[in-house]
């Protein structure tokens, strides 16, 4: 895949959607500072808009105070948004419909997932690994430090 279309700040990390056993997939880090996390919050979230064709997959976010209008009153136009964040787009050796189908939407919060939770990961940064020997048991003895972390969310909506 390329992401040939996307914001020129998004950084393209691989193309490559074949994961094989390291579940790490087509990758593309974004610059944006309000679009997770406290920035996120400090905007009052925000709408994520994702477009889904047989020649790519596009992702947008727009702060609460920017919807466009279309978006807004529930009648979306993905070519009046401009450039996508992320651009995921397919190739003659990676054709999206080939690769891409029965998504998911997944709404989750973890703590300690594949990446966090392993060991070297943990105990290769020393801000982390000075509070705990594993992010499990840091999770477990400190459950004051996450109660800021939950999800508020006004609604979900497909469209097709």
């Amino acid at each position: 895949m390329s992401n040939v279309g996307s914001l020129a700040t998004t950084m393209f990390n691989t193309g490559d959607c074949s994961t094989g056993n390291s579940k790490v997939g087509c990758q593309q880090r974004v610059a944006g500072k309000h679009t997770y996390g406290d920035g996120f919050n400090s905007v009052k979230g925000g709408v994520y808009a994702l477009e889904w064709t047989s020649e790519h997959i596009a992702v947008w976010f727009f702060p609460r105070c920017g919807l466009p209008d279309d978006l807004r009153l529930g009648i979306p136009n993905p070519q009046a948004w401009g450039q996508p964040m992320a651009l995921f787009r397919g190739s003659p050796g990676c054709q999206v419909d080939s690769f891409f189908f029965d998504h998911n939407i997944v709404i989750d919060t973890t703590f300690c997932g594949e990446w966090a939770g392993n060991y070297q990961t943990w105990n290769s940064n020393t801000k982390c690994s000075s509070k705990a020997p594993t992010c499990q048991e840091y999770v477990a003895k400190n459950p004051k430090d996450f109660e800021d972390a939950f999800w508020e969310i006004s609604s979900v909506k497909v469209y097709q």
